[in-house]
C-alpha cells in the first residue's frame, strides 16, 4: 500500500494544539492535588462511617481524572477515524491484558 492509501493515524505535527494539551494537563494535575487534599481534609471532619466511604474515593477519582484527560487529549494527537479507534482500542486492551495477566493468575 502507498501513502494516498492508508489512513494517517497520528496528526500533522503543525496541526497539534500543544497550548490545549498543556492546558489539560495543568488542569489535570490542579484536580488531582485538590482531590489529594481535600478528601483527608474533609475525611478528618465527617463522623467515622462516612471517613470509610470518602478516603477510599481518592485513588478512584484520581484514576477517573487522568482517564478523563487521557481521553481528551486522544483526538487532539491522534486522527480518530472508525478504523484508528479499533486499532487503538486493540492495543489498549492488548496492554492492559499484559498488564494484569500476573494479578489474574494470582487469583
Amino acid at each position: 500500500m502507498n501513502d494516498t492509501n492508508m489512513q494517517k493515524i497520528l496528526r500533522d505535527f503543525q496541526n497539534i494544539d500543544f497550548v490545549q494539551i498543556l492546558l489539560i494537563i495543568g488542569v489535570t494535575w490542579v484536580l488531582a492535588k485538590a482531590v489529594e487534599r481535600f478528601f483527608p481534609w474533609l475525611a478528618e471532619r465527617v463522623p467515622g462511617r462516612l471517613r470509610l466511604y470518602i478516603l477510599p474515593s481518592v485513588p478512584v477519582l484520581r484514576l477517573l481524572i487522568l482517564v478523563g484527560a487521557v481521553v481528551a487529549i486522544v483526538p487532539l494527537v491522534i486522527n480518530l477515524t472508525f478504523h484508528n479507534s479499533l486499532a487503538l482500542i486493540g492495543a489498549s486492551g492488548l496492554a492492559l491484558g499484559f498488564a494484569l495477566k500476573d494479578y489474574v493468575s494470582s487469583l
